[in-house]
């Protein structure tokens, strides 16, 4: 297998390709979150679309996104990742330039599908061409800077997004214009990347691309991050709903305390992740996701609740670099991008899921009930993480008694 060289030629991590990626992301999600509001009223109000029609309209990227990420990640190990890159904004931009002259069904399904492997051909071409590249030692501090980038566009563009839906027609027109504009400055950010260097490829039979599909080193890691993200597709898109049904006020902080303290976690989380191991912050970091699940379950007032918040805003920062460090510490540089590419499939099927309990347990048994399942099942990651970081400890105290 030909193996890329290094391009970050320094063990310093704020070169500029890392901040060059870092800021693909940024525009990437911006203008993803930007029309994450304004679609589902678009579709609504506008087009006339019921609930479920607008729902499967909605769904279309996640699961496009999700279906084309094994492929892409095949692709990122056997090609070019800033190749994958330039191709995903394009196609970023024809869906964001798409929606406005969209008024039927399938021609809608269409762009969400190219939304999504837009999505995908992006966040995995930037996450493996990040983990090839980062220096060993800084690799859980990068990956918390670089998921930095994508939460400070989380922090803002919903809130444009809303905000604009306030101002009348024609809100998708101005929305989908500001998200082309984000798209082109994405575009200038990846155009300046390095390009990566591919060699000679040996033919590849169907047999090893279907065995490739899945990177079995990153399969635990993606677990864990499954289970984790359950807390994230409950809480993100059901907050009104679960502020409603607990009769608080002044829960729209949630957006704003989270992203804040998750972004504050990651300054110093990523650097003791690469010093003292991943177990280290993924251990309590998961537990104490748990614990303020349970407490924002059970928080009978708003000061209760917004603490609770930050509570899980600082566990969940831990979280997902240091698993996809993990993931990443497993693999070598050829087989990076198919680590990533399960990683973050793994991880959009928790946030799906947890959408998902919370929507059919929401309904049946009220969302304080659906929440406290979801704090299960992140103990269950808890426990499970447990249980492997003794394992590997035992065999490291066998190996080390042996010799």
């Amino acid at each position: 297998m030909f193996k890329l060289p290094s391009l970050f030629h320094t063990n310093s991590l704020w070169t500029a390709d890392f901040k060059r990626l870092c800021l693909v992301s940024f525009f990437m999600f911006s203008s993803y979150h930007l029309l994450t509001p304004i679609l589902p009223l678009y579709l609504s109000q506008v087009r006339g679309f019921h609930g479920e029609t607008v729902g499967l309209i909605m769904a279309g990227l996640m699961i496009a996104s999700m279906l084309a990420r094994p492929w892409i990640g095949f692709q990122c190990d056997h090609g070019s990742k800033t190749h994958l890159m330039r191709w995903g904004v394009l196609l970023l931009l024809l869906a964001n330039a798409g929606y406005p002259f969209s008024h039927d069904f399938y021609s809608l399904i269409g762009l969400r599908v190219i939304h999504g492997v837009a999505y995908a051909l992006i966040y995995t071409g930037t996450a493996s061409y990040l983990v090839e590249h980062l220096p060993p030692e800084h690799k859980a501090e990068g990956l918390s800077h670089y998921g930095n980038a994508i939460k400070l566009a989380m922090a803002f563009s919903p809130a444009v997004g809303i905000w604009l839906t306030t101002q009348g027609t024609p809100f998708l027109e101005i929305g989908c214009l500001l998200a082309c504009l984000l798209t082109l400055l994405c575009a200038v950010s990846i155009w300046q990347v390095t390009p990566d260097p591919v060699g000679p490829l040996p033919p590849v039979r169907t047999r090893d691309f279907i065995a490739n599909l899945l990177n079995k080193d990153a399969l635990f890691p993606g677990l864990i991050m499954a289970l984790a993200s359950l807390a994230f597709g409950a809480l993100m898109p059901y907050i009104p709903l679960l502020s409603l049904e607990k009769h608080l006020t002044e829960t729209h902080w949630f957006y704003t305390l989270y992203a804040a303290s998750l972004i504050t976690s990651r300054w110093f989380t990523g650097p003791i992740s690469d010093t003292y191991g991943r177990a280290s912050v993924l251990i309590p970091g998961l537990a104490m996701v748990a614990l303020s699940l349970l407490l924002i379950a059970s928080a009978n007032s708003t000061i209760l609740f917004l603490v609770a918040t930050v509570m899980y805003g600082l566990a969940a920062g831990t979280v997902q670099p240091s698993l996809m460090a993990m993931a990443a510490d497993k693999n070598q540089p050829e087989t990076q991008g198919s680590a990533m590419a399960t990683f973050t499939l793994f991880n959009d099927i928790g946030i799906a899921g947890g959408m998902f309990v919370m929507a059919t347990l929401g309904d049946l048994h009220g969302y304080v009930y659906a929440l406290q399942w979801i704090a299960a099942g992140v103990g269950f990651a808890w426990l499970l993480l447990c249980i492997h970081t003794w394992q590997q400890t035992r065999k490291i105290s066998i190996k080390t008694s042996v010799t």
